[in-house]
């Protein structure tokens, strides 16, 4: 749980309004229509600069390779995303 708790308090708090919001928003929506909302909301958060900042040193780091993917941890570990568990 303090892995969880830290990993969440480093996100941008726009991030993670996103995501509760998807969640709430979505809950009485048609899977589709819930889909759409999940996609809008990340949409937004592109458009915070801490969130970009984040995606940024992520894919700088390889996270969109397939070595990144399947290391996800330490891909976001080395972006500085996470601390080394």
């Amino acid at each position: 749980m303090d892995a969880l708790a830290a990993r969440l308090a480093s996100l941008p708090p726009s991030a993670v309004a996103a995501a509760k919001a998807s969640v709430v928003n979505g809950a009485d929506m048609s899977r589709e229509d819930a889909l759409h909302e999940e996609d809008y909301q990340f949409q937004q958060t592109l458009r915070d600069s801490a969130s970009k900042e984040k995606m940024d040193a992520f894919l700088a780091h390889g996270g969109q390779t397939r070595a990144g993917e399947l290391d996800l941890q330490g891909t976001m570990v080395k972006a500085g995303m996470v601390a080394k568990i």
